[in-house]
């Protein structure tokens, strides 16, 4: 999964740098590299939570 995330930073990477103007392609960059990839991350962060937060829970109801 990491090496499509990676993928994709460079495809959008190399999209902006072909850019006309160093606005056009900080804006592409940022539009459609950065924030899939910060959105994507923040994903995987809070399922990893709510999973250790549900096994924790699970074990704290075994023990009680």
């Amino acid at each position: 999964m990491y090496l499509l995330v990676v993928g994709w930073v460079y495809v959008i990477l190399m999209f902006s740098l072909a850019q006309e103007s160093v606005v056009a392609g900080v804006l592409t960059f940022f539009l459609l590299g950065v924030l899939p990839v910060v959105l994507w991350v923040w994903m995987k962060i809070h399922r990893l939570r709510a999973r250790r937060e549900a096994a924790a829970s699970e074990q704290d109801d075994g023990k009680a």
